[in-house]
């Protein structure tokens, strides 16, 4: 009879377990072995879900189409010419895009993939924020209620619930600066969402501080830190562990909750698409559900799809959690366990290597992990196709027909590089600049005292400007010292002699005093390290000059160079220098000093350049232009009688084409806009500043950018923000070096590249003195090493095109400096 009533009460009521119809042994044994009551239905569900998000997170971009750490718009609209439509997104679910795209042809199930790491560390980040600070608070609370402690904690939990959560965390996140990243969602959201879990925690704590075991602890002399630690905190932990996925949910409900109004991770950049329409549209720069959800949130009845998949998303995760959750609740409540085993040494191995996991998990979820995957696709071979074809068109035939620059144009267009100037309605990859140059009929000479002659555009060179210009001179050299100015008495002992004085303050007025003094020749030392390169160039109305009489050799000398000539005249040169400098003086070295120049009459030459262009999208950005620069002697300037450009700056423009190429294949898409000048005119300041002047001063972009003052229209005029200049670079071996007087931000890109790039590079003055642009710069060259290789090594070329690859493609796409 008693057994039909066991039989009787299970069928109405069939919550007991079937142990209960068993004899005592068996009971004994089922309640030692807790597995059947693991696998609870939700416990199951969850456990599946947590294991397939889990998977996601670590392996989910490896299924992406496309990079959107790289890539904001990956199909803009186009005409299709065979079918005469129109093709633009958003594109519906299909066999291209599983889940539909979003308004800019991005791909919603690669974004998922992306997203997911992104969304789900940070809500197990602001998870663990709020759990730590409600457990903290909520313990100490808890153990001394009725303290002051517990009355601030109280009234603190009421004053942050009294607000509705959704409110106060958007207003925390735009104090905090929603641009700054994930780690303004981990702190607003774990500061907001730690009350609950606090009351929870000191609820559990008042009621086991009642516990006989704790009266036992506190008779046996520990204290009451130690009672916390050893007997209080372990009977938390099993009821913590349950609430962790439950507040996971509540966390990526919230994230939702945010991002349908606009508010997601990184906060995104300002697009327009049309620039008649006064829309603007937020592209989020960091693949996000939250993201997803505020860019489909305006085509919700137009285009669901675009809404569906990451609300999809947010629906299985929070599901899979708060399943997960549920089923350790009922785990633990049939079979309650201490978890005083969690506060043993050997845990400490297991919780740092979570931590470390879900780091590297998180370092893997970087931009920058990214822009390395661009410099990494930089490739050797590639480079050195250019460096060779780059050889073939290299011809001393210069103008706006060489070969060289036509070969440079079909580049920048075959990788979509814009023309970078524009005459009236008409755009060009050239700027046409001309210049009136001399050149030596013979080798310059300069030779002091016993001393053979020095090296020309080495250890000197010759100055055109005002009455500088041929002579051939023999005389003795006099040194002047203090301020130098055109005075007529500075030069009066200077007649029939050759001077020695300092570069600085020497202007044409200077020269033409010392020719008017009868001066025969100038040696001016400058500060400047060698190579030294000559002035070719001539100023038209040079001809109109009021010089007394012929021309006067003038040269640009080198300190070594000044130092050489003091030790031939048994001078020490340090206390001379200084002397020079401060004092007015003149000196007779008894030196006979040769100077022979004889210049060509002047020419009209085109100087050959290329210049391209790429618009930025974002709006807060787009008019923040990047210039990257680089020369090459493209007028047989550097030495003399040279045939065509030389091999190491074939070697930097091949080194930028690849560059160039590697953005294309890449799909990238730079928020700032890009100017490259490729600037053929080396040593030629004049018609350099005539360019530079021409794009940006008179408005002569062939692209225009919206810019943050006006971004309802595309105008003008914007200004260059960044300088990046490219120095001597070879293909082959030599470590990279930057300038130590470039910018601080932009040094911290540059050495980080080199980090990332197993390169190490240093910073050094340059040897060459860069374009003075008053922007934040960044003057890049390379250092020959000191122990050469037997043969060359191409692997240092792609090593340097790695790094100044990574280094640009920060420049150009991340915001934070």
């Amino acid at each position: 009879m008693t057994w039909f009533k066991s039989l009787i009460s299970y069928l109405v009521n069939p919550r007991p377990a079937l142990w209960r119809l068993t004899d005592a042994q068996e009971e004994v044994k089922s309640r030692t072995v807790p597995w059947k009551g693991i696998f609870n239905p939700p416990f199951i569900l969850g456990g599946l879900i947590v294991f397939f998000l889990i998977l996601i997170v670590w392996f989910g971009p490896e299924f992406a189409s496309y990079d959107p750490y790289i890539t904001s718009r990956s199909a803009p609209a186009y005409y299709d010419a065979e079918n005469k439509v129109m093709v633009k997104p958003p594109f519906k679910p299909g066999s291209t895009y599983p889940l539909g795209s979003d308004r800019f042809g991005n791909d919603i199930l690669s974004l998922l993939f992306y997203g997911a790491r992104v969304t789900m560390i940070s809500c197990l980040y602001i998870t663990f924020g709020r759990v730590l600070l409600g457990l903290i608070l909520g313990g100490i609370s808890g153990w001394h209620e009725g303290s002051r402690f517990d009355r601030i904690v109280l009234r603190s939990s009421g004053v942050i619930s009294s607000i509705p959560l959704l409110l106060s965390a958007m207003l925390m996140i735009l104090a905090l600066d929603i641009h700054k990243g994930v780690w303004v969602f981990v702190v607003s959201l774990s500061v907001l969402g730690w009350t609950e879990i606090a009351q929870i925690v000191r609820g559990e704590f008042i009621r086991i501080k009642e516990m006989l075991y704790i009266e036992a602890a506190e008779a046996l002399g520990l204290t009451k830190l130690q009672i916390m630690i050893r007997h209080a905190l372990p009977n938390v932990l099993s009821y913590l562990l349950s609430i962790t996925f439950l507040e996971m949910g509540s966390v990526l409900l919230l994230m939702a909750e945010l991002g349908f109004l606009g508010l997601f991770v990184g906060g995104g950049s300002r697009f327009k698409s049309d620039p008649w329409s006064p829309v603007i549209i937020q592209i989020s720069e960091i693949p996000e559900w939250g993201a997803l959800v505020a860019q489909g949130t305006p085509y919700l009845r137009t285009y669901p799809y675009m809404v569906l998949g990451p609300a999809a998303a947010f629906f299985v995760a929070i599901l899979g959690l708060n399943a997960f959750g549920e089923g350790l609740r009922r785990i633990f409540d049939r079979w309650p366990f201490s978890t005083s085993f969690i506060l043993k040494k050997r845990m400490l191995v297991i919780v740092g290597a979570f931590i470390g996991v879900s780091l590297l998990i998180f370092q893997m979820t970087n931009a920058r992990v990214s822009y390395q995957q661009v410099a990494d696709s930089f490739n050797e071979a590639d480079a050195l196709a250019r460096l060779a074809e780059l050889e073939i068109y290299n011809t001393p035939v210069w103008g706006e027909d060489t070969p060289l620059i036509d070969y440079l144009v079909k580049k920048f267009r075959e990788y979509d590089i814009q023309p970078g100037w524009s005459e009236t309605l008409t755009s060009y990859h050239y700027y046409p600049l001309t210049a009136s140059l001399v050149r030596p009929v013979a080798e310059p000479r300069l030779a002091a005292g016993t001393r053979g002659y020095f090296r020309h555009q080495n250890e000197f060179a010759f100055l055109t400007e005002g009455c500088a210009g041929s002579g051939s001179v023999q005389a003795e050299l006099l040194m002047l010292g203090g301020r130098v100015h055109s005075a007529p008495g500075y030069f009066s002992g200077g007649k029939d002699r050759i001077v020695l004085l300092l570069e600085d303050g020497v202007s044409p007025e200077v020269i033409q005093a010392a020719a008017s003094a009868g001066v025969e020749g100038m040696l001016l030392v400058t500060e400047e390290q060698p190579p030294l390169i000559s002035q070719y160039q001539v100023h038209p109305d040079r001809e109109d000059s009021s010089c007394p009489g012929d021309e006067l050799p003038v040269f640009r000398i080198t300190e070594s160079v000044a130092r050489r000539i003091a030790a031939e005249a048994r001078i020490d040169w340090d206390p001379l220098s200084v002397q020079l400098e401060e004092e007015d003086f003149s000196r007779e070295l008894d030196l006979d000093t040769v100077m022979e120049l004889d210049l060509s009459e002047p020419e009209t030459v085109s100087v050959p350049n290329a210049i391209g262009f790429i618009g930025g999208y974002d709006i807060d950005h787009a008019d923040e232009i990047l210039v990257i620069y680089t020369t090459f002697d493209g007028l047989g300037l550097r030495e003399g009688g040279q045939e065509g450009v030389p091999e190491d700056d074939l070697a930097k423009i091949a080194l930028l084409l690849e560059i160039m190429r590697t953005w294309q294949d890449s799909k990238l898409d730079p928020r700032r806009s890009v100017q490259f000048v490729i600037w053929g005119g080396e040593g030629l300041d004049e018609p350099f500043f005539q360019l530079i002047y021409g794009l940006f001063e008179k408005n002569k972009l062939a692209a225009k950018v919206p810019t943050n003052a006006n971004p309802y229209l595309n105008t003008n005029p914007v200004k260059p923000a960044i300088w990046v200049e490219i120095g001597d670079l070879s293909s082959g071996p030599a470590t990279l070096a930057y300038s130590l007087q470039s910018a601080d931000f932009l040094s911290d890109v540059f050495r980080q590249a080199g980090k990332d790039s197993n390169l190490d590079v240093q910073a050094d003055n340059p040897p060459r003195r860069g374009v003075n642009s008053g922007l934040p710069q960044l003057y890049i060259w390379e250092e020959p090493l000191k122990t050469q290789a037997a043969e060359p090594d191409n692997r240092y070329f792609l090593k340097k095109g790695v790094v100044l690859d990574r280094t640009l493609v920060q420049l150009v796409r991340d915001m934070s400096d």
